[in-house]
């Protein structure tokens, strides 16, 4: 019986152990169970965190396309700003033209008018002095017969 108590001794000891190898396994497990609930979390966080990036992306592309659109729509709203105050541009340049072409041909007909006024004048004054002239050779003339004749011709007027 000795020898059975020593082999019963020996089984304890070896299921000792071997409930220390299945506590330890246990502690393994229960360890590998809580890793694989953080994992669990860590991979609803990054999925989670994944649909916010896509949707943010997402928003993000409409937001620059919407700009882009908007862009678009301003460099066509300058493009034909620029075109307009072209055009504008050209037909007031066109307008001063003719008002100043009108206005320069209306003072070149005012100095040509006036430009005979005086040519009128001048020709008048070159009358007058002309006759001025013909008289003061008249009155020298007479002065002159006059003078030639003599003191008592002159104070008897023969």
């Amino acid at each position: 019986m000795g020898d059975q108590i020593g082999k019963l001794n020996s089984v304890i000891t070896e299921l000792e152990d071997q409930m220390e190898d299945i506590k330890s396994f246990s502690q393994v497990l229960k360890n590998i169970e809580k890793i694989n609930e953080n994992i669990s979390q860590v991979d609803s966080k990054m999925t989670q965190n994944a649909q916010s990036h896509i949707t943010t992306t997402k928003t993000m592309n409409k937001s620059a396309d919407l700009l882009n659109s908007r862009l678009d729509e301003l460099k066509t709203m300058i493009h034909k700003s620029i075109q307009e105050l072209y055009k504008d541009n050209q037909t007031y340049q066109k307008e001063m033209d003719d008002s100043l072409r009108i206005r320069l041909e209306k003072f070149s007909l005012d100095i040509e008018n006036k430009i005979e006024v005086v040519s009128k004048k001048i020709q008048d004054i070159d009358k007058n002095i002309l006759g001025m002239n013909k008289k003061l050779t008249l009155v020298l003339d007479q002065y002159q017969q006059d003078r030639n004749r003599g003191f008592w011709a002159r104070l008897f007027n023969k």
